[in-house]
């Protein structure tokens, strides 16, 4: 007599019960999670869902990519910040900053020579801000001699 999948999961569903009073949590564990498998699969018979299994066992899923920056160097990305002109340009070299490809040893390098800033930072974040405080400390100054320079008045 031919088992169906519903009869192998409810077989797998009392094993691991048995299993889980007699101590063994882990492999209750396992066995229901093999259940859960079995439920996943939409196959006619027990051995097509083995065979299924067998095939994803033997191929497993790959890791999804990590996301790959342009390889610039420090001084490709400070020459970057100091050519930023608005807001939209900062923002979006700190979006590509705050990324998980971007390494923190690479950020504080380019911290400490944009920004003036330590040569080590506690965090990735703490350098974003660095970096986005001297840009807008960059930018006042730059407003402010032009002000001064459009109204004729010497600092001194």
């Amino acid at each position: 007599m031919a088992m169906d999948l519903n009869q192998l999961r409810d077989l797998l569903a009392r094993i691991s019960r048995i299993v889980d009073s007699s101590g063994g949590k882990r492999q209750a564990g396992d066995l229901r999670a093999l259940a859960d498998v079995l439920a996943e699969e939409r196959a006619p018979s027990v051995e097509e869902a083995i065979n299924q299994i067998r095939v994803r066992l033997a191929h497993p899923p790959r890791k999804r990519p990590q996301p790959k920056r342009p390889t610039l160097s420090v001084d490709e990305y400070v020459h970057k910040l100091e050519d930023a002109k608005d807001e939209a340009d900062i923002y979006k070299l700190l979006q590509e900053f705050r990324d998980k490809a971007f390494k923190k040893a690479e950020l504080d390098k380019i911290a400490h020579r944009f920004a003036k800033g330590p040569a080590r930072y506690k965090s990735k974040g703490e350098a974003i801000v660095d970096i986005e405080g001297r840009f807008f400390q960059r930018k006042r100054t730059a407003n402010e001699i032009k002000f001064l320079e459009r109204k004729k008045v010497t600092p001194w």
